[in-house]
């Protein structure tokens, strides 16, 4: 099977043979996805399915997996996915946090906090019941890194990296 996770910040492509994820692609740019796809090509993919949190990109992959692997792949939703939102909006819940709170049930059938780092970091909270009870998003890591170099005076614009030690000297 392979998995597509369209993000804002990357989107990520990975073969799924039932018990574990055995290639992934991680694609940055738009006009590389033909050329990461083809890395695929070498397994025999009977199914597709597509998380997308980028609607535009979500149909250029949908007209290039139909035409590469002639299949018509499925496309994650809060419809489809069989989860219970607790929430006033379900439309307003992102395909991410669907999978996140799908994948918090299947392996933990229990309460819990999913924290999510992305280009937003995502906090879901999942009830004993298995319902999404709803969450909080804030900037990712990046963002914030990128935001706080762009607003303060005498922090260099450098490139962001986790640093050896946790105490700056």
């Amino acid at each position: 099977m392979l998995l597509i996770d369209i993000g804002n910040t990357n989107t990520v492509c990975a073969i799924y043979n039932g018990k574990k994820y055995v290639a992934y692609e991680r694609i940055k740019l738009k006009n590389e996805i033909e050329k990461k796809l083809s890395q695929f090509d070498k397994y025999n993919i009977k199914k597709v399915a597509i998380s997308s949190v980028v609607p535009e990109l979500t149909q250029y992959f949908l007209t290039i997996v139909e035409k590469k692997i002639q299949i018509n792949p499925f496309l994650v939703s809060y419809t489809n996915a069989n989860v219970k939102l607790n929430v006033d909006n379900n439309n307003e819940v992102g395909n991410d946090r669907i999978c996140n709170v799908r994948a918090s049930i299947n392996l933990t059938k229990k309460n819990c906090l999913v924290i999510d780092f992305g280009t937003a970091i995502t906090y879901d909270v999942i009830s004993d019941k298995q319902e999404f009870l709803g969450g909080a998003i804030a900037p990712g890591i990046d963002v914030s890194a990128n935001y706080l170099i762009e607003k303060a005076a005498l922090l260099k614009n450098t490139i962001f990296k986790f640093p050896k030690k946790i105490i700056g000297k």
